[in-house]
């Protein structure tokens, strides 16, 4: 998101991206350091939980709100249909305000939506996601890799951190 501060220029989007800063860092501390999950999902939600209107129509939020019911509520039991519905609003609200340049938070965030998908046993939405992604970027070798496998074996499992499929994005193989 960094990259992207030099884009806003108003206070509201400024507000807003650091509103959602906030919570997506207790949210990461959550995933970090399950034995801490309860307070940091507890601060995490409460802060979600009580954004304004205007964070509240932002892709910011939905994409949180995706992250928190796919990485977060370990003792609360994922919900992949509902984290990939939370990742779907925010791509959309993305590609309506032509926010979709700044790429690393828009890939990211279609990535966790394929991976929903794919957790939720839609391979074949999963696949049309991860093809989103190549018609952005051609050269993410990885995710070729991810959809060849998948094709031949829908039910594969990838195993990984959010710090090494976030890495995806950053150093294309």
């Amino acid at each position: 998101l960094a990259i992207c501060l030099d884009k806003y220029k108003d206070v509201k989007k400024h507000k807003t991206i650091h509103h959602m800063l906030t919570v997506s860092n207790a949210f990461f501390k959550a995933y970090l350091y399950p034995f801490l999950s309860p307070y940091h999902g507890s601060v995490a939600y409460y802060r979600l939980n009580n954004a304004d209107s205007i964070i509240q129509r932002s892709n910011y939020y939905w994409t949180e709100l995706g992250n928190s019911r796919y990485h977060v509520p370990f003792f609360l039991g994922k919900d992949f249909t509902i984290s990939a519905e939370y990742y779907t609003n925010s791509v959309e609200i993305q590609n309506k305000n032509n926010e979709s340049e700044c790429s690393w938070y828009y890939l990211n965030t279609l990535l966790w939506k394929a991976r929903s998908f794919q957790k939720d046993g839609k391979v074949s939405k999963s696949i049309d996601v991860y093809n989103q992604i190549l018609e952005v970027n051609t050269l993410f070798d990885t995710i070729r890799g991810i959809i060849k496998v998948l094709e031949k074996d829908s039910t594969a499992v990838f195993y990984s951190t959010y710090r090494s499929v976030s890495s995806v994005f950053l150093i294309p193989d």
